[in-house]
């Protein structure tokens, strides 16, 4: 079996990149793999495939890391099947593509990131990039066989040895700083995430965000009291937002993408997201003067129904479930956490600012 250094020395470019003349890689390296790479991905259909090469050998080589999927005790064939475990591989191969077709002009900061948010999945081991690495030369080696030599796995084991080291050390280093301050976190369960960031992913994936906004300020100015509905959103509520595909207007568009950015940060980390930055966005809204507590829940449930409807309809158009009474109860979860914190935030603003 081949394996991929624990460890090995590398010698960073002063500008921290992965560039011809790097002392780290060698151009002929950089040159076969992006080559052969190119040559692998003109096979019809391949990514799947490859996805499903990877993680086979992965769970092969490391049966341990099943369990920190919510998959785990399953077949690999039921596992296979999953479409959270498709929408996963699909993002990996699709990460690592991009990497690979991008090793010219990557900077190595970007890899000790990736390293630094896998190291807020639980379970999530340093250990696992010696079987991943040898699992991705394995559906490499099967890819690649009319053209796999000798001299092109070890260019293949230079690359990835080098992605591997360098996200290792990000989530090392992310680990320790855990470590050092314990947080107060939302406590989800390792399923509940899965669903959650599924359901996420989905949606930009599919480019049904706009539709996503466009159900939730419906659903929100239908159901908050009509007292306030006009003081809250002033002009914004004036528009009838119930027409399909129509913009949401210049103010609502740039609140949508800030709670946009908001939950990609949110649901990017959730298993160690600090509670308190929740509270503290809470305090925020309580300095607005006409954003009140009671709203809370109704922007949750306009959220909530929102997801749904939208998710639905990604269901029926691609055949694949992308919302079911998992995904329902497990957003409705977050939904009640984030309330609950933000409602603390406000409670506290109220306080102090009175």
């Amino acid at each position: 079996m081949t394996t991929v250094p624990n460890e090995i020395e590398l010698h960073n470019h002063k500008q921290n990149k992965m560039a011809a003349g790097a002392d780290c890689l060698d151009v002929a390296a950089i040159s076969a793999v992006m080559s052969s790479w190119e040559h692998l991905k003109a096979i019809p259909d391949i990514k799947p495939i490859v996805g499903e090469l990877i993680f086979g050998k992965f769970f092969e080589l490391a049966p341990h890391a099943k369990r920190v999927f919510p998959f785990e005790g399953a077949t690999l064939e039921d596992i296979f099947a999953d479409p959270a475990f498709q929408a996963h591989s699909g993002r990996v191969v699709e990460t690592f593509d991009y990497v690979v077709s991008s090793l010219m002009e990557l900077e190595r900061h970007i890899l000790v990131e990736l390293g630094e948010r896998h190291a807020l999945y639980p379970g999530v081991s340093p250990d696992f990039f010696a079987p991943l690495g040898s699992a991705i030369l394995h559906a490499l080696e099967t890819g690649l066989s009319d053209i796999w030599t000798p001299e092109l796995k070890e260019h293949w084991l230079q690359i990835i040895t080098f992605l591997a080291t360098s996200m290792s050390e990000g989530m090392i280093k992310k680990k320790q700083a855990l470590q050092k301050g314990k947080k107060k976190k939302l406590n989800l369960t390792v399923k509940e995430v899965h669903a959650i960031m599924s359901c996420w992913e989905a949606l930009k994936l599919q480019d049904y965000m706009s539709k996503f906004w466009s159900s939730f300020f419906t659903q929100f100015f239908t159901l908050i009291p009509n007292g306030n509905r006009k003081i809250f959103y002033g002009q914004w509520s004036s528009r009838d937002w119930s027409a399909s595909g129509r913009s949401l207007g210049q103010h609502l568009d740039a609140h949508a993408l800030r709670v946009t950015e908001m939950f990609d940060l949110l649901i990017g980390g959730l298993l160690d997201f600090d509670r308190e930055i929740v509270v503290d966005l809470g305090r925020r809204h309580g300095s607005f003067q006409f954003v009140k507590r009671e709203h809370l829940p109704i922007f949750m449930e306009s959220l909530h129904r929102a997801l749904e409807t939208t998710l639905e309809e990604v269901s029926d158009e691609n055949r694949q479930v992308a919302w079911d009474e998992e995904a329902d109860l497990a957003w409705g979860n977050l939904f009640k956490l984030i309330s609950d914190a933000m409602a603390e935030g406000m409670s506290q603003q109220e306080v102090h600012g009175s």
